[in-house]
């Protein structure tokens, strides 16, 4: 079986490269999946840690910078004098690297599992752009998402300030102490996960909780994500309203919908969009029917977590954790010789050009042979073929690859029109 990094498979699961200190490959920088290695640069790459307590990390720290066409850079460590990144410091790095363009957004992580790292921004100056990549979050096993790395976007405007009410409703029993996060898309950029926080209990029964959070500035808001990580020990959440301010933006959506892993949905999350809320009159949702066909070879481990981006000519289904749009709840996807299918609710995207598919696994435990993806959208049907391994044994960010639907031989994307013919 041939591999999308070049190398054959016989079927079986990749061994840890950090245990295989004979393989000097496991050196080299990664290259991104079917792309040459272009002629480096130089980037200069600014960090702020945050000004709390205990804020600073002892590192190892990694960025990786993603620009148009799906261009990336390798694993960047950023490495200087004595702990730079501790607790209210800001340091600069100069770094080469491929040419990207220009910078649209990042991953930034760390490896200290001991303690938390709060990132205040990071900023990359290349190509006479300076671009600021606000985070204003935790990077840690403790606190937020629990999660060491962010993906963060990018912005050549300041930061701005979003003013955010969220009013919880009189279904809700028990005050919600799993962590709560809003993601806000724009017409130019997206935030990152901003987790809304307080000292004290906030979303109790009836209550209106008022935060004020700065990140980037996203243009007009087009849409938002709110939910929860389901990590406390209440992790049902009855959500009524929520309204945002932005500079001269206000926008309010009403919910009424209880954020739940075993009611209703079963989701953690809500997706809004102004523009459905505002139409006159209820319209059916379009459905991207995804169907994720797994190779029928010995897996030793594999994960649900499994995670998808899908990018289209006219916008894009942000990252999605798939398990919380299957079709068939409380089944066991992902596993050898499965065919799993996920039913995803979005506007109109476009053609589609392209997906981002893969899991996190920095304890180099997972390995999951991806055969292929096919996509319908309506009558369009594409195809995105992988029959590649996805496992960060093979080294940093090779549980993640980027697929481009298939293409006749002239180099136009193929896609499918279904016709059915009625017969009376």
């Amino acid at each position: 079986m041939s591999c999308c990094f070049g190398k054959n498979t016989d079927g079986t699961d990749p061994k840890k490269s950090i245990s295989d200190h004979s393989d000097s490959s496991s050196q080299r920088p990664i290259i991104p999946v079917n792309k040459p290695q272009n002629s480096k640069i130089e980037y200069s790459i600014t960090v702020k840690t945050g000004d709390l307590r205990n804020s600073g990390t002892n590192g190892p720290v990694y960025i990786n910078i993603f620009g148009r066409d799906n261009k990336q850079t390798e694993d960047l460590l950023l490495s200087g004098t004595d702990r730079p990144f501790s607790q209210g410091c800001t340091v600069k790095f100069q770094i080469n690297a491929p040419d990207i363009g220009k910078p649209q957004r990042i991953i930034i992580r760390h490896e200290d599992i001991l303690t938390g790292w709060y990132v205040d921004y990071v900023e990359i100056s290349v190509h006479n752009f300076l671009v600021r990549f606000v985070a204003n979050r935790w990077l840690s096993e403790s606190k937020n998402d629990r999660k060491l790395g962010a993906e963060l976007f990018g912005t050549e405007q300041p930061a701005v300030m979003y003013n955010i009410e969220v009013q919880t409703g009189d279904k809700q029993v028990e005050p919600l102490d799993s962590p709560v996060y809003i993601q806000i898309f724009g017409t130019t950029t997206a935030t990152p996960k901003l987790f809304l926080e307080s000292k004290q209990a906030s979303f109790t029964k009836n209550a209106t909780s008022k935060f004020a959070v700065a990140s980037n500035n996203v243009g007009e808001i087009q849409r938002i994500i709110i939910g929860h990580e389901g990590l406390g020990k209440v992790n049902d959440w009855y959500l009524k309203k929520i309204k945002i301010q932005m500079l001269a933006q206000q926008q309010q959506y009403s919910i009424n919908k209880c954020l739940s892993s075993t009611q209703g949905d079963q989701r953690l999350f809500v997706e809004l969009s102004q523009t459905n809320l505002r139409s006159s009159s209820p319209s059916t949702p379009s459905v991207y029917l995804v169907t994720i066909q797994t190779a029928d070879v010995s897996q030793s481990k594999t994960t649900d977590n499994v995670e998808m981006i899908v990018r289209g000519s006219e916008g894009q289904l942000a990252k999605l954790l798939l398990k919380d749009y299957a079709q068939i709840l409380d089944e066991n996807i992902f596993q050898q010789g499965n065919s799993d299918a996920f039913e995803i609710e979005h506007e109109d995207i476009g053609n589609i050009e392209s997906i981002t598919i893969g899991f996190s696994d920095s304890e180099q435990q997972v390995a999951w042979l991806l055969e292929y993806v096919d996509i319908k959208y309506k009558e369009t049907f594409y195809r995105f073929q992988a029959h590649c391994w996805l496992s960060s044994r093979l080294g940093p960010n090779f549980s993640w690859m980027t697929i481009k639907p298939d293409t006749t031989e002239d180099g136009n994307i193929y896609y499918c029109l279904y016709t059915f013919v009625l017969k009376h």
